[in-house]
């Protein structure tokens, strides 16, 4: 699963938003609407090699280099909703204020087939848990990108990719993670949990915490709530805490 840097002011908003949720305990100042659009389509564009159509173009937010119509969703939660079907959908995720994971780049039926019922607003829901289910399933689901398509303009260089092979709660909202890469550490995860939103409420309390489990490599909750191992690794590498194992 890849991940794209973001540019340097679409962070800076993911920062403010970050503050603006510690400054203001209860309050949620979640980017939504057209923001969250025009941020998804443009790192998509930049990141895949995509053309992007002009701006509320309707159905299709770009097309790659091979003429398909191409799908852009962009989300902080666990799921995107979807107005239709499509020939190529991109799916991100925002991670930290400095990275998006691309959940999901393939085929717009599979993902289509397997969301939810049709809701009254025309939209039907995907989990991003289901996407990762659909991209496991093997190419014969997920269309590998095109050798004709063009490379992306600007590769994640210096991002290491990893999964979680062990994990594990300790006392105090923190994880002892070791990675698919040999390394470990343990990450402090109390601000995460003090300040994040409804799917991530429940694991204020310790016990339900503790229920960590892996999930496709990634650490999970019962509620659906993921922690990306790769951001972890980042953190602890950062901060200076990440054990280097030998083979």
């Amino acid at each position: 699963m890849s991940h794209i840097r973001l540019p340097p002011p679409v962070a800076a908003i993911y920062e403010a938003v970050a503050e603006l949720e510690k400054l203001y305990p209860g309050r949620k100042f979640t980017p939504d609407g057209h923001l969250v659009g025009s941020i998804g389509e443009v790192i998509a564009a930049k990141a895949l090699g995509l053309e992007l159509y002009p701006a509320s173009y309707a159905g299709h937010d770009a097309k790659d280099a091979t003429g398909r119509d191409v799908q852009i969703k962009l989300t902080g939660g666990k799921s995107v909703s979807l107005y239709a079907t499509c020939d190529r959908l991109v799916v991100l995720r925002v991670v930290s204020p400095h990275l998006a994971e691309i959940v999901y780049d393939g085929f717009g039926a599979p993902a289509w087939e397997s969301a939810g019922p049709l809701q009254k607003n025309g939209q039907r829901t995907i989990s991003l848990a289901k996407l990762k289910r659909i991209v496991a399933a093997g190419p014969s689901q997920v269309d590998p990108i095109s050798e004709e398509s063009t490379p992306p303009e600007e590769p994640t260089v210096g991002i290491k990719l990893v999964r979680a092979v062990r994990v594990s709660a300790l006392p105090g909202h923190r994880l002892n993670v070791a990675f698919s890469d040999l390394s470990s550490g343990v990450i402090d995860l109390s601000d995460w949990v003090l300040s994040g939103g409804p799917m991530v409420q429940p694991l204020a309390d310790e016990t339900f915490f503790a229920k960590v489990f892996l999930e496709m490599g990634t650490p999970t909750w019962p509620n659906g709530c993921d922690a990306d191992p790769t951001n972890m690794r980042m953190q602890l590498e950062s901060a200076g805490s990440l054990k280097t194992n030998a083979a």
